[in-house]
């Protein structure tokens, strides 16, 4: 014990691994949020500039287009490059606005890529601390002639047979009569 021991604090894993886990679950929620508004936005975008630009098309092909000899139609050509070039910018509109919400996703997975590592090192920090792996594997090791009472009672051919007939009841389809017939026996009507 040195002069200042006092001072060092001992590390609680417990809480350090808690907080990352907690960490890591407000990210990947901020990321599925993040995912949602970026679906919200280009959705939106599409619709609200897809009807403007239709009733836009609407407009020129009733008004605009059949004054197209007119003195009146001076700015057919004008009228004639929107209704041709928006749909692209409704098209690169929408690229747009989800490169830029995959930017914010992307960020999102980094930091849980960040957290994961980081819980792992922790993890791997604490086994080394506490010799996990050795203890564990001398355990296995010579903890090999005492089964619990589980695994002695799955063992044998009565813990085979209650397995197998578990499984098959599993596969089963399952009869929708009433729980005599399914047992076997024949349905009695009811008296009245």
């Amino acid at each position: 014990m040195g002069l200042f021991s006092f001072f060092k604090r001992e590390e609680n894993y417990e809480e350090i691994l808690s907080s990352l886990e907690q960490d890591m679950r407000q990210a990947e929620k901020q990321r599925a949020l993040a995912a949602e508004r970026m679906e919200w936005w280009a959705h939106n975008w599409l619709f609200y500039t897809g009807v403007g630009w239709l009733a836009y098309a609407v407009g020129f092909a009733l008004y605009v287009w059949p004054e197209r000899h007119d003195t009146q139609a001076s700015g057919f050509l004008l009228h004639a490059t929107l209704v041709a070039t928006v749909p692209l910018a409704v098209y690169y509109g929408n690229r747009a606005i989800r490169t830029l919400w995959h930017r914010v996703i992307g960020r999102h997975d980094a930091r849980i890529a960040r957290l994961q590592g980081e819980l792992r090192e922790r993890l791997d920090e604490l086994k080394k601390k506490t010799a996990y792996d050795s203890t564990k594997n001398l355990i296995d090791r010579f903890s090999a002639g005492e089964t619990a009472p589980a695994d002695a009672e799955a063992r044998g051919p009565a813990g085979r047979l209650r397995q197998q007939e578990a499984k098959n009841r599993r596969r089963t389809m399952p009869n929708f009569g009433t729980p005599a017939t399914q047992a076997g026996g024949k349905a009695s009507a009811p008296d009245t």
